[in-house]
């Protein structure tokens, strides 16, 4: 690689050409955040990169804004969406008219390290193999002062994960994999990333993401926080979850579970990657199950199931704190809304529970057998 890596900040219109990094930015109503992320992103050591703000219809300024920076930095150009198409559509577009030999694929709600395209830079001219991904760490930034704090890691050792199993090792290992986290190969991704056209405009795509990740021939593993991932952040676009957004978690999941399960991935890694997909929402379930109408809740009780079909014996406690929650919430709403039933509810519960936990454990252990 012959591209300038000089430690001071380059100037804008200045040993670009061509840019090594393209950094998108899908943007929807965030006029508030973004004008921190470009500062993070053009105030960067490594200089030698583009900014693509691709505007997803926002209601707000966050056009007004971006326009305000790309009219006084020629690194940074705007494309726009004439109607709102999700994240995972805006990175695409992002993408495809990209000029860089690899993508950062931010949220324009965040913060990157000032250094952040300086070390990776490094990291890459220093390996011999061209890496599909880079994967590094990241924290969370609070909004008022960008106080850093709570760093998340990653699960996986630093190193050059080569190979099909290698790169298994590396998905299997990771329970939280965000694409604003990784460093792609533009031509990887563009080849690649057809496989998650079925996911839609779903939203909760950084659940599917990790399929795509498994289609890397060599993913190299950085120990360098590298990006501030903002919280809370009232206002942005991940500050309110919609229906949509909570369904498009289960759907997300049976999609990219549903894939996994089809793949030639080695099936103990594969395994453990499906499990995971379980257990997430099965964390996630009193949240999604509070905020689903009655309706959404019978429409989806079948989604869940088909999750949790996937708990093996081994997860059997997880299943069953689960199922007790569910019971007490409509044991307790039944007793606020129908009072003067109170005791006849309470044996039908004490008898729903006895029966659904013998059943859970009867499942549990014909899958344990299975497996």
């Amino acid at each position: 690689m012959n591209q300038n890596t000089s430690s001071s900040t380059v100037p804008a219109a200045s040993k670009r050409e061509p840019p090594f990094f393209s950094i998108v930015i899908p943007a929807y109503n965030i006029e508030t955040f973004l004008p921190d992320m470009l500062e993070s992103i053009l105030g960067q050591t490594y200089g030698n990169l583009e900014v693509i703000v691709v505007d997803d219809a926002s209601s707000d300024r966050t056009q007004e804004v971006a326009s305000r920076y790309a009219a006084s930095d020629s690194r940074v150009q705007i494309l726009s969406h004439a109607s709102n198409k999700g994240q995972l559509t805006a990175r695409l577009t992002g993408a495809r008219h990209a000029s860089g030999e690899y993508l950062w694929l931010v949220d324009g709600d965040d913060l990157v390290n000032i250094h952040a395209c300086e070390i990776l830079f490094a990291a890459l001219d220093s390996t011999t193999s061209v890496p599909d991904l880079v994967s590094f760490s990241y924290c969370l930034a609070h909004s008022r002062n960008h106080a850093v704090a709570d760093v998340r890691q990653q699960w996986a050792a630093p190193g050059f994960y080569e190979g099909k199993q290698a790169v298994a090792r590396f998905i299997a290992c990771n329970s939280t994999n965000p694409i604003w986290s990784k460093l792609v190969c533009k031509e990887f991704f563009l080849r690649k990333h057809p496989i998650l056209d079925g996911i839609g405009h779903w939203g909760a795509e950084d659940i599917a993401y990790h399929y795509f990740y498994a289609q890397a021939k060599n993913i190299l593993v950085l120990d360098k926080v590298l990006y501030y991932y903002r919280s809370p952040r009232p206002g942005s676009d991940s500050s309110g979850v919609s229906r949509r957004q909570l369904t498009g978690v289960l759907d997300v999941t049976l999609y990219a579970m549903n894939l996994f399960e089809k793949s030639d991935f080695p099936a103990v890694e594969k395994s453990l990657v499906i499990r995971r997909y379980a257990r997430s929402v099965l964390s996630l379930h009193d949240y999604l199950w509070l905020n689903l109408s009655v309706s959404d809740r019978k429409e989806y009780a079948p989604k869940f199931a088909a999750i949790f079909r996937e708990l093996t014996c081994q997860d059997q406690s997880d299943y069953a704190r689960w199922y007790d929650n569910f019971l007490k919430e409509i044991l307790v709403y039944s007793l606020k809304h129908l009072p003067h039933y109170s005791y006849f509810l309470l044996k039908i519960y004490f008898f729903i529970y006895f029966i659904f936990h013998m059943k859970t454990y009867l499942i549990h252990f014909e899958n344990g057998v299975s497996h």
